[in-house]
């Protein structure tokens, strides 16, 4: 009887083992690393994810715009724009807290190069030329990292020649104005800042990584994009981008190669709200409908300069000085507005030290007045209570204009004083009792003649 052809670890007729389903395990238990459970559970389950999204049917039109898409298909981007991808949420923050690169690839594009993400206590590494399959991009050209320094094949880039042919106007540190670039420019912005580097915010203006890409592609410098996104995932898995998870949906192609059941995980798939309509694009105030602004997407190189009748031969000249007039002039205003605003800011330093002064008196005065209030209290609880004068008292007091020691202003004190309600109660009153009684001691001593 024939038996069983040994193979490996398993017979032939053995069949392989189910995949395990990722939602019959707690999420604690899809990692074997600490810092990764630490990574998911506190920050990455929490943080907002990107939708992907695409270029939707007559967004761009072809036929208005070709130097655009001639540009996207130099770079092998076509069909990676067009794609409707959808993505599994719990999975992705799960992948974000585990990928790493490992690049050994030098700066001559020559070393290996591996996307690494764990689950379920297992590591799977793909070489970048899988990668590029399955991200449907091309495994060749410069390997650009990102970031805001290029690479060093492009040693001819330089920022003030790359700012002045996409007439970029600094806005801050590291961004940039786009509204006098030419519409093929922002449309190739606009893709690399929604479905390339896919970030939160920020899609009206450039960043310094933008310009270096945008800088390689209108001279038909290749990059490799598949090295670019994967690098760009850990800066997701970081959170170095917006804080937000961006380019869910490259984990949904790399999904198949891990042998793991997500059937029962949560889907998000392609919506209409995801692309990228003529209505996004009108938003960036560019009419994609108007056939007069197509001749603006036209490179100089292709066109030929335009001479009319009459024209001055010093025309080019003056165009370029007025075309370098308007940067100077806006910084001429931005000094200004410098200038006004460090004059409002001292302004308002000098109010608010005279401000401070005036408290400051103010406080001084209350606690004189608090000084003074303290010393009345403490002589009216020293004097006993005193009692009414006699009616008697006026008409004994009349010869005391002839007495010497007599001081006529305490008599004067006296008489206004009478009345001790009127003057401000018993620290009045104790002074004209005490007049009183003087004046009583010297009358007896000076009797009154007739």
């Amino acid at each position: 009887m024939a038996r069983t052809k040994q193979t490996g670890r398993r017979t032939a007729r053995e069949v392989p083992p189910p995949l395990p389903c990722l939602s019959n395990y707690a999420e604690e238990d899809w990692f074997e690393e600490d810092s990764e459970k630490k990574a998911y559970s506190e920050r990455l389950s929490q943080m907002h994810i990107i939708p992907p999204r695409y270029v939707g049917d007559g967004a761009i039109p072809e036929d208005k715009y070709p130097e655009f898409w001639w540009l996207i298909d130099i770079q092998g981007l076509r069909q990676f724009l067009l794609q409707l991808e959808g993505y599994y949420p719990r999975f992705v923050a799960a992948a974000f807290a585990s990928v790493v690169v490992d690049d050994k690839i030098g700066e001559d594009g020559q070393g290996t190069f591996q996307l690494c993400v764990s689950f379920m206590g297992r590591t799977f590494n793909f070489p970048l030329a899988r990668v590029a399959e399955v991200w449907g991009l091309r495994n060749e050209g410069t390997t650009f990292r990102g970031g805001s320094n290029p690479h060093s094949e492009w040693s001819e880039f330089e920022k003030k020649d790359a700012m002045r042919a996409l007439q970029l106007d600094p806005a801050s540190s590291g961004k940039y104005h786009v509204s006098r670039m030419t519409t093929t420019h922002r449309l190739l912005l606009y893709v690399i800042s929604r479905i390339l580097m896919s970030r939160k915010s920020n899609h009206g203006s450039a960043t310094e990584e933008d310009l270096i890409l945008l800088w390689a592609m209108i001279n038909e410098r290749q990059i490799n994009w598949s090295y670019l996104m994967a690098h760009k995932l850990v800066e997701y898995s970081h959170g170095k981008v917006n804080l937000a998870l961006g380019l869910p949906h490259l984990w949904g192609k790399v999904f198949p190669l891990i042998p793991l059941d997500v059937s029962q995980e949560e889907f998000v798939a392609s919506k209409l709200e995801f692309a990228i309509t003529s209505k996004n694009i009108n938003q960036m105030r560019r009419d994609l409908d108007n056939p007069d602004r197509a001749e603006e997407d036209v490179p100089e190189r292709n066109v030929r300069p335009r001479t009319d009748v009459g024209s001055s031969s010093q025309a080019p000249r003056e165009a370029r000085e007025s075309s370098q007039s308007l940067p100077n002039f806006m910084e001429l205003m931005l000094k200004s507005f410098e200038a006004l605003q460090a004059r409002v800011d001292e302004g308002f330093t000098k109010i608010t030290d005279r401000i401070d002064s005036i408290d400051i008196s103010l406080i001084s005065q209350a606690e004189e007045m608090r000084m003074l209030r303290d010393r009345f209290l403490e002589l009216v609880g020293e004097v006993p209570p005193t009692t009414e004068p006699t009616a008697e008292a006026p008409a004994e007091t009349a010869p005391t204009a002839e007495v010497p020691s007599a001081d006529p202003s305490v008599t004067d004190e006296a008489t206004r004083t009478d009345d001790p309600a009127a003057e401000g109660g018993t620290g009045v009153a104790q002074v004209a009792t005490e007049t009183t009684e003087v004046v009583q001691e010297q009358s007896v001593e000076y009797p009154a003649h007739d």
